[in-house]
């Protein structure tokens, strides 16, 4: 079959990482979305799931995909790619994602530390010595709080949003993220995540079919 379709625009770590997920593609023979699809779940070694859609949307959407994803796509394409052990290939794609994913939450261009200026003394054995500087600083607690979600999250498998999937979540309190066909639809918090699953799947059924995920 064709290659998927490469987006266009994408920043530059972005590009990096989709520019590695289509040549492992071609590399593997390019294999479908629903042969990939069924193969990711056949993989004991993987705890995640895929459609066809979410497999698509890793190669084709303007968006980070999930680590999960990412990850079970390079486990199952790496034995017909002929590129060596599979752990290597995974380390890269991990190094590839997590620079995207800083990049993804302007994380990219780090702020340049506030310049020293420097004096030169004549009467210390340290011949060089920075001058004591300030400079205003800004600790915004719920940004660090998001951009800790937004990595936690990210590096997380989904499990389908069922009575079965509630079962194995323990009555605590928790945040969690719903997916409708591999897009983020709804993103919660309650004392009890199995009752706020419930409440939320309740909640937006009206807005779209029943949403097909959830990251907890």
């Amino acid at each position: 079959m064709p290659s998927y379709r490469r987006p266009t625009d994408l920043p530059p770590r972005m590009r990096d990482l989709n520019d590695a997920l289509h040549d492992l593609h071609e590399c593997a023979g390019l294999p479908s979305t629903r042969n990939l699809s069924k193969a990711i779940l056949l993989d004991d070694r993987l705890s995640t799931t895929a459609s066809h859609e979410r497999v698509r949307s890793a190669f084709s959407n303007l968006t980070l995909p999930s680590w999960d994803l990412v990850q079970a796509l390079v486990t199952v394409l790496c034995p017909d790619a002929g590129r060596g052990p599979c752990e290597t290939e995974l380390e890269h794609f991990r190094s590839l994602w997590r620079s995207a994913l800083r990049e993804a939450r302007g994380d990219a261009q780090l702020p340049k530390p506030a310049e020293l200026s420097v004096q030169q003394t004549s009467d210390h054995r340290d011949s060089w010595l920075p001058a004591t500087g300030r400079t205003r600083f800004s600790l915004n607690m719920t940004k660090a709080l998001a951009d800790q979600l937004t990595e936690a999250f990210a590096s997380m498998p989904t499990q389908a949003l069922s009575a079965e999937s509630f079962a194995t979540i323990e009555p605590r309190p928790g945040v969690y993220q719903l997916f409708h066909h591999g897009q983020l639809t709804y993103v919660g918090k309650d004392r009890s995540l199995p009752t706020g699953l419930v409440r939320a799947a309740r909640k937006i059924s009206g807005r779209c079919a029943s949403p097909r995920s959830v990251e907890t």
